[in-house]
């Protein structure tokens, strides 16, 4: 009796288990928004499950709302800082999460239109130079041949 009590026991109490009933999430970067991925322990979404959005330092949240289908939170941060999201359900699972968010580091992302466009001029310039090179080569080498043959 005392062998499956203890067997009982130690299921219960396994590792196994407890990453069932935990929630988790990631940080998908790129460009000015924030996408926070939550699953639970099992890997299925945390779907239409409530979230808050604070903002760096403030009580109030910035926003609420709930997950999208595939377990996405999604928010576009007015400034710079670490921002916390909290995200739970009716049932109890639930966490917190610290994103620190950099307008600066993540402006990158995004092509300037001014530099876009003298990068394709000096790339098309570069084309133009080396179909001009390479048409001097074969006109070069064919008058040298016509030399040759008379």
């Amino acid at each position: 009796m005392m062998k499956i009590i203890l067997t009982i026991l130690a299921i219960t109490v396994s590792p196994v288990s407890l990453l069932a009933h935990g929630v988790h999430s990631s940080v998908e970067e790129g460009g000015p928004a924030v996408v926070i991925r939550i699953r639970y322990g099992d890997g299925s979404p945390f779907s239409y499950e409530q979230y808050e959005v604070f903002g760096p330092g403030d009580d109030v949240p910035f926003m609420n709302g709930r997950s999208d289908a595939n377990g996405r939170v999604l928010f576009a941060p007015d400034r710079d800082g670490e921002w916390r999201v909290r995200f739970f359900s009716h049932d109890g699972h639930g966490g917190e999460r610290i994103v620190p968010f950099s307008a600066i580091a993540r402006s990158g992302d995004h092509a300037d239109p001014a530099s876009d466009r003298l990068l394709r001029l000096t790339a098309g310039l570069g084309y133009l130079t080396g179909i001009f090179g390479i048409a001097l080569f074969f006109l070069r080498r064919t008058t040298a041949r016509t030399g040759e043959a008379e």
